[in-house]
């Protein structure tokens, strides 16, 4: 209870140095409040930000219903970001949990959990409405009872049975859970526990039927359709072909090992994630991957597999993801994992064998380890200690002045087309449809479709906008009049009259 008491104390101080108030601008976390504000509002699970407000099938349900449940207290972004970071504190408390139930090490399992708390790439998504949190939460709280359960000694299978429904309620935050359903599976092989195997292969399918049904009513899985396109902002380049999955694979290994491996694991690294790697970029990367391997062959054999599994379950996925989705944050749930294995590992290799570990007396080294991983990261929490005071560039500043412009000065059935959608909906409180990339035709009958009668042209500097929109318009140039412009650079607001 003392190592939680100063993990709490920690953890409060560290949040809000580093807490920003401001809304992220990735545009992923508004579509999860919109969706979760349906969910709360009583209208079920649809895009309600969307003409005829459609059924949603682009994320899964998990996180929305969570956001759902919070809103209950107060629908503020405020309030929602805070439960994202009570979400990571509640990680930190399982993740000691698991670390002791292998290790036996009191000692070791706060040195891990304080780790993991100063990493600066975790602390940047506990303030952020992203499922990430969510699903690292979900999933260790798996881990946790699938080790209990290996634990008990009575036969009533309680931690069995919630093993199940939280690896449930992981996939439904994120689909990435299903690596988790294959290492719990894999675990249990190993143990020659075949009817919970059988079990949770069952139940899990079972659980995910619902959702997988949905989606196949619904035309299938967005994210399935992306992923076999060549370039998911580019889809006019058409289908994938096997040659195209290799180079992706390819790629996608080597971005890892340079780039979000070491970024992740040693958040202090300043590895930039535009640039070519550096030569020493993939010995460091090679280095982690090597101290994570001995990590998990130091583990008890049992809990190798569980281990293996779910750790390669995860890379196989993120190695089939299109390249241009890029960045930490498709790892960032196993990363407690990964940091825990590292410093198992460095243990082994300065201090002895991982029986060692059993030993309570050897606290210096421990207190060591820690205080080296502290000056590093300092470094990178001081970081998000300053990005949260810097204001948003003033485009998008523009771009959110003329969205509460909308609010005030347009039809209350407006439908307006643009670039990021749902965080134009947030302050315009009106109707929106992202432009579709494709031809000028392709793209004007779909707006028809979507009954758009209004479209921003915005200066958030992606490329869609010069691509695909602008040509559009100077397609059609006179059904499509000026009616607001707004900040500088400007956002422009024109009127479709067709």
């Amino acid at each position: 209870m003392c190592y939680w008491l100063i993990l709490a104390f920690c953890f409060t101080f560290v949040y809000c140095l580093v807490f920003d108030h401001k809304l992220f601008l990735g545009g992923d976390n508004a579509f999860y409040y919109i969706l979760g504000k349906s969910i709360h509002l009583g209208n079920g699970y649809r895009n309600i930000h969307m003409y005829g407000e459609p059924l949603a099938n682009h994320f899964p349900p998990g996180y929305p219903f969570l956001i759902s449940i919070a809103m209950f207290v107060s629908s503020s972004f405020l309030w929602i970001k805070i439960c994202n970071g009570l979400f990571f504190f509640s990680s930190l408390l399982i993740l000691f949990a698991i670390v002791h139930n292998i290790t036996k090490n009191m000692n070791f399992s706060f040195l891990v959990s304080m780790v993991v708390l100063l990493n600066s790439q975790i602390l940047r998504y506990s303030y952020i409405m992203m499922s990430e949190m969510s699903f690292m939460f979900f999933s260790l709280l798996t881990l946790f009872f699938v080790l209990k359960d290996d634990h008990q000694t009575k036969k009533n299978g309680l931690y069995f049975y919630l093993s199940i429904i939280t690896l449930v309620l992981s996939y439904y935050i994120r689909s990435q859970g299903v690596a988790l359903f294959g290492g719990v599976v894999l675990f249990f092989l190993i143990m020659k526990k075949w009817r919970k195997a059988i079990g949770v292969f069952v139940l899990f399918v079972l659980g995910v039927l619902p959702w997988t049904l949905r989606g196949i009513s619904l035309g299938g899985n967005i994210y399935i359709n992306q992923l076999i396109l060549k370039n998911p902002y580019r889809p006019e380049l058409g289908m994938m072909q096997w040659t195209d999955l290799f180079n992706r694979i390819g790629e996608n290994i080597l971005r890892y090992i340079s780039k979000e491996i070491p970024r992740s694991v040693f958040p202090f690294l300043d590895i930039p994630q535009t640039k070519d790697p550096l030569w020493y970029h993939y010995i460091i990367g090679l280095f982690i991957i090597g101290l994570v391997i001995y990590g998990i062959f130091s583990v008890t054999k049992k809990y190798r597999g569980l281990l293996i599994g779910y750790l390669s379950g995860q890379f196989l996925i993120q190695l089939l993801w299109p390249t241009v989705w890029f960045g930490v944050r498709f790892m960032l749930p196993i990363v407690p994992i990964l940091q825990f294995l590292l410093l198992l590992s460095l243990y082994n290799i300065f201090w002895g064998r991982y029986v060692a570990l059993e030993n309570q007396n050897n606290t210096k080294i421990k207190v060591g380890l820690l205080g080296i991983f502290i000056l590093f990261n300092l470094p990178s929490v001081k970081k998000l200690n300053y990005r949260r005071d810097v204001k948003w560039t003033q485009k998008y500043v523009s771009y959110f002045h003329l969205a509460k412009w909308c609010e005030s000065n347009t039809p209350k059935d407006a439908v307006i087309a643009c670039r990021k959608p749902a965080l134009f909906y947030l302050y315009a409180n009106r109707k929106v449809a992202m432009f579709k990339n494709a031809k000028e035709n392709v793209l004007l009958k779909d707006m028809q479709k979507n009954h758009v009668s209004h479209v921003v042209i915005d200066r958030l500097g992606y490329a869609s906008t010069t691509r695909y929109l602008v040509p559009a318009l100077k397609s059609r140039s006179s059904e499509f009049k000026q009616v607001c412009a707004v900040g500088y650079p400007a956002c422009f607001l024109m009127k479709w009259d067709h």
